[in-house]
């Protein structure tokens, strides 16, 4: 069972309409793609890329090296609306 960690999450618009898309570094599709933003010192590591989180009762991964800025982790991640 993982933690619970306070952070700011930001939808991020996908071009024009409910379409999929995937990326180079990973091999599934996603339809919703969030911006995570977290304390560093909450982590005790930084997620890779294809790492699962679970936000709100809901699983994303991982879809891009998460960046680190000055403290605060912003963590791209890829999920699908309908599970």
């Amino acid at each position: 069972m993982g933690r619970q960690i306070t952070g700011l999450i930001e939808p991020v618009a996908i071009g024009g309409g409910n379409r999929s898309y995937s990326y180079p570094t990973h091999d599934r599709e996603y339809t919703e793609e969030i911006m995570l933003y977290v304390n560093r010192a909450d982590f005790t590591f930084i997620p890779a890329v294809g790492h699962t989180l679970k936000i709100n009762k809901k699983a994303y991964v991982v879809v891009a090296p998460p960046a680190d800025l000055e403290g605060i982790l912003e963590i791209r991640l890829g999920g699908n609306s309908n599970p």
